[in-house]
């Protein structure tokens, strides 16, 4: 870069104003990304794609600007909150549900809904599922973990991370399937030259979930490139229905939350080989156990169940990436990942424990990508760039079972995509046009193929527009689809015989039963959505610091994949569900209905045909429709207080409205604000004072109140509220600089979850989807840097 003379500054200036006044007609380009500004020469010589574009997620474009609401969490914003791991991170995002598959989820929840098998963390935006929320590290996909297609984020050691970037709106056009409701994206640290080891211990104060966690990082640089490992232990005793009084009682034997234990280690490295040729593999292990169980009545001497899992993952990603003149990069990246899954039951009884059941989720996935991007042309706003590329993947999933009845599933799926996308600067700060600032458009089309399944294209359209430095607005449409998941197509079909009254059935004899089936269907097509999103952020410049941002978004899912049947409890007395029954079945019929299928009666004595009196089919399909829609608010406002002392303060909430559609003509269900469903309001808002060397914050989290709609009359739920305070001290000078301490509470005031009602002795007494057992929760740890 030749040498510039800035201009002197006299006023009162924000930081980006000043920026930008001194470079004003220099060539060099601003960009401002959270709260840091970047300058990059614009001039010749361009700069090195291979070190020094900013990877953005929502577009493969490097350096490019997502035209979608972007959620970014850094890594000293996640400590400075008293979270260690990236499980308890996502936990706090209003954005993101409970259920899915994240170890809370108690034996209650309907498996729409969510399911802990393996002791995983997943994410799933606005409650649409985990497998339609695409989870990548460093923009790369990770192998699927137990049967419900999902991630586990608590995989990655939280040392090694740099920042979790979520964009919550649909982005097939992008990244291909499973990105319906959005995108999160875990980016590691770049590099980083010395060694970190830190130690937590916690527990709650009413017992149970005692923590420790112990982790490492390592890592050098050297000319040319650079590596860094870190591993992460963590273990945490389970939470037993006896050590809280709200669910002592009608719970005896019951696990609330389960024990939780996991290895977690990675290592990545980077080298420039030659002139403009980098090779760099990402390689992860992950190894993970749960144990948690229930007895079968409350006397002191009754049969309990254990369930017990363990996991493992592996998982590695080389890859090339060539830096081409004037301004392009080809990449040549590769993955192979195996997740394992094992999971049992034992049942004790009269002192005798004998396994019921050993099984397995085996999960691999195998992929390729060759892809190029850079600039077109050079336009009076800036440079046309664009991205392209295609690959290939596959993914192995075997289901099996060595103890308990008869299931082997082992199936596979391939597909191969093509995509496109572009983004064209319309016009640019320093171009001084009047009403304008700045302005863009973005484009993407990806068109991706699933054989036995479906062919999709996906479009997506972006803009943004900013009439003045103060003020930006943006908004897409786009086209997402998600392809059905291997389990939800090919698990193992079921029928259970229960009682017709247990399935909502009235004006039926005492004795009469119903055959409720269940389980996979091998020609599910893809699902489809159409999404919408809008957002305005308003940085005002007579008030530094001050960030606002109201987003709405908007998603049409047609032919979603699930066990329509949300809530068992009225299948015969739901209106919605009428089509998935038949009444009165013939002796064909029932035949029909048990031919091959996994049998289980919970009727005592011998199976009886003449009582049957419905046939209910709740098997994976297609249903007709389902509707997200909603509002995102956020809010930051750093106040400066002294040379290296700030206020900030920070809110971000979400107001979701969802319904669906069982079936073509019937009425809508409502699912937000319901049972086991996201709240209509999710909110977490708070304070946080720095002096440098001493960080302290306090946030309150807000879950709203829902309607318990699972047996008549419907019951509201109240909503809760709690306050989390966190403390952390960096000695950054002397002998014991690099050393910091932290401490933390969360849920200070011991609230308990919202109580509602409980049908069986396996059923917490609230919705283990939103609300925690823990209660206040206190941990204190240290950190020593080299």
């Amino acid at each position: 870069m030749d040498r510039l003379i800035a201009p002197a500054l006299d006023g009162t200036y924000s930081a980006e104003e000043a920026v930008r006044t001194v470079t004003n007609g220099t060539g060099l380009q601003i960009e401002t990304r959270d709260s840091s500004i970047l300058v990059r020469d614009t001039r010749s010589p361009p700069p090195n794609p291979l070190t020094d574009d900013v990877v953005v997620t929502g577009t493969r474009i490097k350096g490019a600007k997502s035209a979608s609401e972007t959620i970014t969490i850094s890594r000293d914003a996640m400590i400075n909150s008293g979270l260690h791991t990236l499980s308890d991170v996502v936990q706090t995002i209003p954005q993101n549900f409970g259920g899915g598959q994240n170890p809370g989820v108690a034996f209650n929840v309907p498996t729409s809904s969510g399911e802990n098998i393996g002791g995983g963390t997943s994410i799933n935006l606005r409650g649409l599922g985990q497998d339609a929320t695409l989870t990548l590290v460093n923009g790369q996909r990770l192998v699927y973990g137990g049967y419900r297609q999902s991630v586990d984020v608590g995989s990655i050691p939280l040392l090694a991370v740099d920042r979790l970037e979520i964009v919550p709106d649909g982005t097939s056009a992008i990244y291909g399937s499973d990105a319906v409701a959005g995108v999160a994206n875990i980016i590691l640290r770049p590099d980083y030259s010395g060694v970190i080891v830190s130690a937590q211990l916690g527990a709650a104060t009413e017992g149970g979930d005692r923590q420790q966690q112990y982790a490492v990082l390592a890592g050098t640089k050297w000319s040319g490139g650079g590596m860094l490992a870190a591993y992460e232990f963590g273990r945490s005793t389970a939470i037993d229905a006896a050590q809280r009084s709200y669910a002592a009682v009608p719970n005896k034997g019951l696990t609330l939350y389960p024990f939780l234990k996991h290895h977690d280690a990675l290592i990545t490295v980077h080298h420039e080989v030659a002139a403009g040729l980098e090779a760099k593999i990402d390689a992860f292990y992950n190894w993970r156990a749960d144990d948690r169980g229930y007895a079968i009545s409350s006397a002191p001497t009754s049969p309990s169940y254990r369930i017990k899992s363990h996991s493992w993952m592996a998982a590695i990603s080389p890859s090339l990436q060539w830096a081409l003149r004037p301004g392009w990069t080809v990449n040549l990246v590769g993955t192979y990942g195996v997740d394992r899954s094992y999971y049992g039951n034992d049942l004790t009884s009269a002192g005798v424990t004998a396994a019921t059941l050993r099984a397995c989720f085996c999960n691999a996935s195998m992929s390729a990508e060759l892809n190029a991007q850079g600039a077109l042309a050079s336009l009076p706003a800036g440079d046309l760039k664009i991205a392209l590329g295609g690959g290939a993947r596959k993914n192995d999933f075997h289901a099996y079972r060595s103890i308990g009845q008869a299931q082997n599933i082992q199936v596979s799926q391939s597909s191969s995509y093509l995509y496109a996308e572009a983004e064209m600067p319309l016009a640019a700060p320093g171009q001084n046009i009047a009403l304008v600032d700045h302005a863009s458009i973005t484009a993407a089309l990806r068109y991706e193929r699933y054989p036995g399944v479906d062919s999709v294209a996906t479009p997506k359209l972006g803009a943004i527009y900013a009439p003045s430095r103060d003020i930006e607005f943006k908004a897409t449409w786009g086209k997402s689809f998600k392809a059905p998941t291997l389990f939800q197509r090919y698990s193992d079909q079921g029928v259970l015989v229960t009682p017709a009254a247990s399935r909502g059935g009235v004006g039926f004899p005492a004795t009469a039963t119903v055959l409720y089936l269940y389980g996979g269907q091998p020609d599910l097509k893809a699902e489809r959505a159409t999404t919408w999103s809008a957002s305005m952020a308003v940085s005002p410049r007579p008030i530094p610091g001050l960030r606002l941002e109201i987003s709405y978004f908007r998603v049409n899912f047609i032919d979603r994949v699930v066990a329509p049947i949300s809530i068992p409890a009225q299948s015969l007395s739901n209106p919605a569900y009428a089509g998935l029954n038949t009444l009165n079945p013939g002796n064909a019929q029932i035949a029909d209905a048990l031919a091959g299928r996994l049998f289980y009666s919970y009727v005592p004595g011998a199976f009886d045909p003449s009582a049957v009196v419905a046939i209910i089919d709740n098997r994976n399909r297609n249903v007709a429709a389902q509707h997200v829609q909603g509002l995102d608010v956020s809010a930051v406002y750093k106040i400066a207080l002294g040379r290296s002392t700030s206020l900030t303060l920070s809110g971000n909430g979400s107001y979701l409205d969802s319904s669906q559609e069982v079936l073509a003509g019937t009425a809508r269900t409502q699912l937000a604000g319901t049972y086991f469903n996201p709240p209509h309001f999710r909110g977490r808002a708070g304070a946080q004072w720095s002096d440098g060397a001493v960080n302290v914050s306090g946030f309150v989290n807000y879950i709203g109140g829902s309607e318990d709609t699972r047996y008549p009359p419907a019951v509201h739920i109240g909503s809760m509220a709690t306050l989390d305070l966190a403390a952390r001290y960096q000695i950054r000078a002397g002998r014991l600089g690099g050393l910091e301490l932290n401490l933390s509470v969360f849920n200070l005031f011991d609230r308990y979850p919202p109580q509602s009602r409980s049908g069986y002795i396996f059923e917490p007494t609230y919705d283990s989807t939103n609300y925690s057992p823990v209660g206040r929760f206190i941990s204190f740890g240290v950190m020593k840097k080299w």
